[in-house]
């Protein structure tokens, strides 16, 4: 369906449904959304400020949790699965029939130039991207908000993947990628996600504690930064004297990514690898 034809959706329509993740018949949870929209806004009026909400109050952050909409929203901080998931539910708390979109992407393309080498040796070749979509008035509307506004006004100058995404309710409103870093963006609104949440992480606690104190350090200081190098090289100055256990712990789970690649690798691509991480 072409995203600008109408559609009219019956109340029992599954993209109003809760479902095992997206749980949003509690009180507490429509209470909430009380503060965010009134019952004098329009339905795109309410898309737009529970998109806005979402983007710029939950932060985002690497590493699928199996929370719920409700234990995203206690917890501030999500994945693109979990602040999608979040999104959707508020949506449909409104009565905004909402979706989820499933895309996959070129995992360091996707992250930009903040992928830095020793970020990027725990990086898989390929990832799935969540996002959502609103039925507002008729029209699907694709809308992601995964980045905070506070994560893309400290970053978007290194990497042009993090410039700000604004939804106003009448058209798309994406992720800044290059088409060539997209190997599939499936056009199927899925009503829920609840197989993909049950996932477990594929990385180890260690490292995505690290990587998150990453995206902390640019919050705080990447405006600071004027090439990713600098960038990479303040934010293990800090963590180093800020956070000494997680440190030691990262630069361990480095060393046994690194015995791997160098088991695989035939000399040359060896010692471009060692450069590459900085050993």
């Amino acid at each position: 369906m072409d995203t600008f034809e109408r559609e009219t959706l019956a109340p029992e329509s599954p993209y109003l449904q809760s479902s095992a993740t997206c749980n949003f018949t509690t009180a507490y949870f429509k209470d909430f959304l009380n503060q965010i929209v009134s019952h004098r806004d329009t339905q795109a009026e309410k898309a737009v400020k529970i998109f806005s909400w979402v983007r710029d109050n939950i932060s985002y952050e690497l590493g699928l949790r199996p929370d719920t909409a409700a234990g995203t929203l206690v917890r501030r901080a999500g994945s693109c699965t979990n602040k999608a998931n979040l999104m959707v539910a508020l949506a449909r708390a409104a009565q905004i029939p909402a979706a989820f979109h499933i895309m996959r992407v070129k995992t360091k393309d996707y992250f930009g130039p903040v992928c830095t080498p020793r970020f990027s040796a725990f990086m898989s070749n390929e990832s799935l991207h969540i996002y959502t979509a609103f039925n507002v008035e008729g029209r699907w509307l694709k809308a992601d908000g995964t980045d905070d506004k506070t994560l893309c006004l400290s970053s978007s100058h290194l990497c042009r993947q993090s410039e700000l995404v604004v939804f106003d309710g009448q058209s798309d409103a994406m992720i800044n990628l290059d088409q060539n870093h997209i190997v599939f963006d499936d056009p199927i609104r899925y009503p829920h996600i609840d197989n993909i949440l049950g996932k477990k992480m594929r990385l180890p606690s260690s490292i995505i504690n690290v990587m998150n104190l990453y995206l902390t350090f640019i919050r705080l200081h990447g405006k600071a930064y004027n090439h990713v190098t600098d960038l990479e090289g303040g934010f293990f100055s800090w963590l180093s004297s800020t956070f000494p256990v997680e440190n030691e712990d990262f630069n361990l789970a480095e060393q046994e990514i690194l015995k791997k690649i160098n088991f695989r690798m035939p000399k040359q691509e060896l010692r471009s690898q060692n450069e590459k991480v900085g050993n």
